[in-house]
């Protein structure tokens, strides 16, 4: 007669990092490979390090633009802090604050860096995050799209993809999505920099 023993121990047979709530089911017994079932997790990305390429780029623009300060971010889903990953893990950010603070608080620590950025700035630029979402199967993804604007300008709109390798595993893979964001994000506003449209806007 087979036993099905419910084991909280890590299973040595599968490439699984496991924790305290992960089952191992072991229909034909110890001695044997047994099937990795995760329990509940939640992960968190990295806080955000501004990019040295970014910050390089906006140091070029203090010869043809003011500084600038952030005047407000708004979001599709406003206050939403987290994202589902494999319909089961949440993905949050850096102290659970939403989407839109993050990149909000991207934007300033790359123009504070480069110098662009002041508080008492008459240029501020209105950030709208349209889309932020990533792809767990296959190949990695995060997508991101936001608008941006300045009172009295027409607002432009920037969409970017972000790809990365992503494990099968779902533990794994929803770590590699939570340590993909920081890039995402650079990546993304990298796109924003160099759009010709952002430097209209500015002036």
């Amino acid at each position: 007669m087979r036993k099905y023993l419910l084991l909280l121990a890590q299973l040595i047979c599968l490439d699984q990092a496991t924790a305290a709530n992960d089952i191992v089911l072991y229909p034909n017994g110890v001695s044997r490979p047994g099937i990795y079932i995760p329990g509940f997790r939640t992960y968190s990305a990295n806080p955000y390090s501004p990019s040295a390429e970014n910050v390089a780029l906006l140091r070029e623009f203090k010869q043809a633009f003011p500084p600038m300060r952030i005047a407000g971010f708004s979001s599709y889903a406003p206050g939403e802090a987290s994202l589902v990953c494999r319909l089961s893990y949440p993905v949050y950010l850096p102290g659970k604050i939403p989407y839109e603070a993050y990149l909000a608080e991207a934007m300033r620590a790359e123009l504070l860096e480069a110098g662009l950025y002041a508080e008492d700035a008459s240029v501020g630029i209105n950030g709208h995050l349209v889309a932020m979402d990533f792809n767990s199967f296959g190949t990695g993804k995060w997508t991101i799209e936001a608008t941006f604007s300045i009172d009295g300008k027409e607002p432009i709109a920037i969409k970017h993809e972000y790809t990365y390798s992503v494990a099968a595993g779902a533990v794994r893979a929803c770590n590699d999505v939570s340590r993909a964001l920081v890039p995402a994000m650079q990546d993304f506003l990298h796109a924003v920099y160099s759009n010709p449209q952002f430097k209209d806007l500015l002036r």
